[in-house]
């Protein structure tokens, strides 16, 4: 009887509850989650403003430290980090960073030099750093992306800042136009001298002037250039006026132009056009405005008046 009872419990017995736990998502995830992602940005930032990282071998570290800044036609372009001597003690390694707008510098075939200043029978140049310190300038190459680059002791005159326009002017002596010196127009750099030589005639001296690519499209047929090295001076009823285009000028010599109005400037000229060089301008070249298209957006050509 007993047996048959126990078997009637156990057919009669309830199922056992299973308990099944519902995860929700708690709200003090949300702080490390929240600070994780803030990291990850702030690391995102560093790297993209970090900006890209070369390295630059010189003969000597003269003129520069970490205060010494990358410059690409007159704009900043990078700071130096590091400079350091190599194992053989037999020259310096420059670490520097470029900004994320100036990668395409760091490709082969860029040169890099030290601007400093520089006085010697060569010319003279590099006065500016009398003032802004020495620099690292660059002259961009066309090659495959790089990181090192062996730096070069001299600047690389010829086509440095795209120089496009290539042209001669002939002058009865060269005086103070060296490599180097500078070329205006209104008072701004628009070019450099390449180099000079005696003419085939040995009657005058050729000047061999690179005009920047931008620049190109102010030099005309009618142009007229004159020396601007030195300090010239005008006296009136108001005292005496000192004139001159600059300090580099005055030191290393220089040339600077003006282009008559449109309908008289002449039409563009081409590689190898030959200009004389005058001591200095007539009253109304210096009054000469005329309105050139320099392409800025994308366009060339004169505006017509």
């Amino acid at each position: 009887m007993s047996k048959q009872l126990e078997e009637g419990l156990q057919e009669n017995e309830l199922p056992e509850a299973v308990m099944v736990k519902h995860r929700r998502f708690s709200l003090i995830w949300i702080i490390p989650i929240i600070a994780a992602g803030i990291g990850i940005w702030l690391v995102y930032k560093t790297v993209i403003e970090s900006g890209i990282p070369i390295t630059i071998t010189f003969k000597d570290g003269a003129n520069i430290d970490l205060r010494t800044l990358v410059k690409y036609q007159g704009v900043v372009v990078g700071k130096v980090n590091s400079v350091k001597l190599n194992n053989s003690l037999d020259g310096v390694i420059l670490k520097a960073r470029l900004d994320r707008s100036a990668s395409k510098l760091a490709r082969s075939g860029s040169m890099f030099w030290v601007v400093r200043p520089k006085i010697g029978f060569g010319g003279i140049s590099g006065l500016e750093t009398l003032i802004s310190g020495s620099y690292i300038g660059v002259k961009p190459g066309a090659g495959s992306p790089a990181r090192v680059f062996k730096g070069v002791e001299n600047h690389p005159f010829g086509d440095l800042n795209g120089a496009k326009l290539k042209i001669i002017i002939k002058s009865d002596k060269l005086g103070s136009l060296h490599p180097g010196a500078p070329v205006y127009y209104r008072e701004v750099k628009v070019g450099e001298v390449e180099n000079h030589e005696l003419a085939g005639n040995a009657q005058s001296v050729d000047i061999h002037v690179n005009i920047f690519r931008k620049y190109a499209p102010l030099v005309r047929k009618n142009t007229r250039f004159w020396n601007a090295s030195g300090i010239g001076t005008s006296i009136s009823l108001f005292g005496a006026k000192m004139k001159t285009e600059s300090l580099e000028a005055i030191l290393a010599g220089g040339i600077a132009f003006a282009t008559p109005n449109n309908k008289q400037m002449g039409p563009v000229i081409e590689d190898g056009a030959v200009f004389f060089l005058y001591d200095e301008p007539e009253n109304e070249w210096l009054k000469w405005k005329p309105d050139i298209d320099l392409g800025f957006n994308g366009k060339s050509g004169i505006l017509e008046e």
